[in-house]
């Protein structure tokens, strides 16, 4: 996908009404991300792997400049045995 400057974010409450229990596994191919949450705050850049937990909250900040592009799939929590803390 590619998309313009914006900024993303799912709350407590969007989680709440609404969670289908996925990781969003994405590599970054143009632009850059700034990913802030709970725990961390995060620039990806190019070539950099990100990884999206449907069940926690975030902020990302699309490049305020650039077309950001990255590859990435959906994939629902069950199908990867991964521990979660592993994951984040």
């Amino acid at each position: 996908m590619s998309f313009a400057p914006m900024v993303l974010f799912r709350t407590r409450d969007m989680i709440a009404r609404s969670d289908p229990k996925t990781y969003n596994v994405l590599v970054l191919r143009h632009g850059t991300l700034r990913r802030i949450d709970c725990t961390a705050d995060v620039v990806y850049r190019p070539g950099d792997l990100h990884i999206i937990d449907s069940s926690l909250p975030f902020r990302l900040d699309a490049d305020d400049t650039n077309v950001v592009s990255c590859i990435g799939v959906t994939a629902p929590k069950a199908m990867l045995p991964v521990p979660v803390d592993r994951m984040r």
